[in-house]
């Protein structure tokens, strides 16, 4: 997927809330229709642990994703 070259990982630190604007943003510009199925791929560190024991219900909905990180305490604001 060359389009995950543009968007930019998330590791728990930082403002989450920008950078899900910007990953939105940059996977509607390069035509990725369900942010769900690529988010995982963008997580390392902390964030991809939260994602890893999240329900997998869960884990099929961006918005889910982010809202449990946030919900962990990881990245809202802090950048």
């Amino acid at each position: 997927m060359d389009a995950l070259k543009f968007m930019k990982v998330f590791d728990g630190t930082g403002d989450v809330d920008a950078w899900l604007r910007k990953t939105r943003l940059t996977a509607k510009m390069v035509g990725i229709a369900d942010l769900a199925t690529v988010l995982p791929l963008l997580l390392e560190g902390s964030a991809f642990a939260v994602y890893q024991h999240m329900d997998p219900v869960k884990q099929q909905n961006a918005g889910e994703i982010v809202r449990e990180a946030s919900n962990q305490g990881m990245g809202r604001g802090t950048g």
